[in-house]
């Protein structure tokens, strides 16, 4: 009866190693870089938003295309594209934006890079609305 009971511990120890090592296998696996496969006849926008160093979110409105946010890699069309990307501050009570413009050539089988870059700051004008309902405070 001893035996049966350690055989039985020895496949339920046999077992959680088993799944501990192919999770952290599946962990690996997740993370891990992968190469974008071209697709024929399609090339790549690799398009980035930065606020000096970090890298921010913004939205982008490609040509043709539609509405992405950054990061992102998206297959195309060879072709001339222009892209207006958004970056919206974070601050109260309503947000300035800053949009910049670029245009990108995308060449068959290859990744074009756009990286935007937004100034940390951005200078705001202040004008006193003297109808609206909660006051200035100042």
């Amino acid at each position: 009866m001893q035996s049966k009971k350690a055989v039985t511990k020895l496949q339920t120890i046999i077992i959680v190693v088993i799944v501990i090592f192919a999770g952290i296998i599946g962990g690996i696996v997740a993370f891990w870089p992968r190469e974008t496969t071209p697709q024929p006849g399609k090339g790549y926008l690799d398009v980035k938003a930065f606020m000096g160093t970090n890298e921010v979110t913004a939205s982008v409105n490609i040509s043709n295309i539609g509405v992405h946010s950054t990061s992102f890699s998206l297959p195309v069309e060879p072709g001339s594209y222009t892209l207006n990307a958004t970056y919206t501050y974070s601050s109260f009570p309503q947000p300035p934006s800053k949009t910049q413009t670029k245009t990108a050539e995308v060449i068959e089988g290859e990744s074009t890079k756009i990286d935007f870059d937004f100034p940390e700051t951005i200078k705001i004008g202040i004008c006193a609305d003297l109808d609206y309902p909660g006051g200035i405070d100042t």
